[in-house]
C-alpha cells in the first residue's frame, strides 16, 4: 500500500471510529435517565447528612435558621446612620460649649474698683497684686501707680474692657464648637469599628470584604460552596457505583455496555497503529519529493534557457561569418 493510500485509509478509520463512538453513546434515554434519577437521589439524601445547616451557620455566627432582614440595605443604613449621629451627640450634647465657656468665665469677668486683683506686664511678664482703684478706657490704676493698656497683656486689660471680653469670649465659643465636632466625629468613627457592626447585624446584615451582606444571603452562598465542593467530590464515584450496577462500563467519561466499550477499544487500537506521527512523516516525505520535483523542472528551465540562448548567439555569429565572406570575396574580385 503506497503513501497515499495509507493516508485515505487512516482517514476512512478516523470517521469509523468518530462515527462509532456517536451511535454507541445513545444509550437508551429511559435507562438513563433512570440511573440518573438514582444518582441525584442518593447524592441529595448524602449532601444532607453530611451538610450540617445549623452548624454552618454557627461557624459563621448566625443565628439558625438565618432569616432573610426586615428592611432593605438603604433604609438600615439611613437608620443606623440617624443612630449612630443620635449616640454621638448624646455623648458630647451642645451644651458642652456651654459648659466650657463657663469653666473660662475667670478669663473675661470684668474687674471693679476695690477688687484685689494680679496685673501681668507685657514685656517682663512680671506679676503685680493689689487693689484696683481707677479704670478708664486706657489705663488703670492698681495700688499708687497707674499703668496704660499697652504695658499690660490682652489677658490682663480684658478685665476691665467688656468689648474685647466679648470679643475674646466668642473667639473661643467658635474654637469650642468645632473642638465639639471634632470630638463627635471622632466617636462616630469609634462607633463605625464597635457599635456599627451590632447594629448592621442586629438589623440582619454582616459585612464581607468591605460590603454589607444580608446574613441570609451570605448562607446561602455558604451552602451552596460546601454542596457544590462534596457534590464534585461525591458524583463520580455515585455514578460509577450505579452506572455499574447496571451493567455499564466507562469509556473516556462516557458508559457504554460492556459489548460497546471493548468495540470502541479494537476501533482504537486500529487507529492508535496509524499514528499521527507516522502520517505527519509520510505527509512530509510527499512533500519533500513534490519539492524535489518542482526544483528538477525549474533546472531543467534554467538549463534550456542558456544552453538555448548560447545556441542562438552561435546561430548568429555563422550568419554574421557568411556575410563577411561574401563581402571579402567581392573586394578581391
Amino acid at each position: 500500500m503506497n503513501i497515499a493510500h495509507r493516508l485515505v485509509f487512516a482517514g476512512v478509520l478516523v470517521g469509523l471510529f468518530t462515527g462509532s463512538i456517536q451511535a454507541l453513546a445513545a444509550a437508551p434515554p429511559d435507562k438513563e435517565e433512570a440511573i440518573e434519577k438514582k444518582i441525584n437521589n442518593e447524592l441529595a439524601a448524602t449532601l444532607k447528612r453530611l451538610i450540617d445547616e445549623k452548624e454552618l451557620a454557627g461557624r459563621l455566627g448566625f443565628e439558625y435558621p438565618v432569616k432573610k432582614p426586615r428592611k432593605a440595605l438603604a433604609a438600615v443604613q439611613a437608620l443606623i446612620e440617624r443612630q449612630v449621629e443620635r449616640l454621638a451627640r448624646e455623648k458630647y450634647p451642645n451644651r458642652w460649649v456651654t459648659d466650657r465657656l463657663k469653666e473660662s468665665e475667670t478669663k473675661y469677668k470684668q474687674w471693679r474698683i476695690g477688687d484685689r486683683v494680679i496685673i501681668v506686664f507685657r514685656k517682663s511678664k512680671q506679676k503685680f497684686s493689689e487693689f484696683l482703684r481707677k479704670k478708664s478706657l486706657y489705663a488703670i490704676t492698681v495700688g499708687p501707680k497707674s499703668y496704660h493698656k499697652d504695658e499690660l497683656t490682652e489677658d490682663t486689660w480684658v478685665h476691665v474692657d467688656p468689648g474685647l471680653a466679648a470679643q475674646i469670649e466668642e473667639r473661643d465659643r467658635t474654637r469650642f464648637r468645632v473642638q465639639l465636632l471634632a470630638l463627635r466625629q471622632d466617636y462616630i468613627a469609634e462607633l463605625q469599628l464597635q457599635k456599627v457592626p451590632e447594629l448592621y447585624s442586629e438589623h440582619g446584615y454582616v459585612r464581607i470584604q468591605g460590603q454589607w451582606l444580608a446574613k441570609a444571603d451570605y448562607f446561602q452562598k455558604r451552602l451552596q460552596e460546601e454542596r457544590e465542593l462534596l457534590t464534585s467530590l461525591l458524583r463520580k464515584p455515585l455514578a460509577y457505583k450505579h452506572y455499574y450496577r447496571e451493567g455499564y462500563r466507562e469509556y473516556k467519561d462516557e458508559w457504554f455496555t460492556p459489548r460497546e466499550r471493548d468495540k470502541l477499544v479494537r476501533l482504537e487500537k486500529i487507529v492508535a497503529e496509524l499514528r499521527p506521527t507516522v502520517f505527519m512523516a509520510e505527509m512530509d516525505q510527499l512533500n519533500q519529493e513534490s519539492r524535489l520535483e518542482v526544483d528538477a523542472k525549474a533546472e531543467d528551465r534554467d538549463i534550456k534557457a542558456i544552453f538555448g540562448g548560447a545556441k542562438k548567439e552561435e546561430e548568429e555569429e555563422e550568419a554574421f561569418d557568411e556575410e563577411f565572406d561574401e563581402d571579402d570575396e567581392d573586394l578581391f574580385d
